[in-house]
């Protein structure tokens, strides 16, 4: 169970970051 939710904490933080970056790319152009 322990390894479940690191992995879904690990997929979360990356999916954020990706969703982060993507913003950020809308706001520079």
């Amino acid at each position: 169970m322990r390894e479940a939710q690191q992995r879904d904490g690990q997929v979360a933080i990356v999916t954020g970051a990706a969703q982060g970056i993507g913003r950020g790319i809308d706001r520079q152009v």
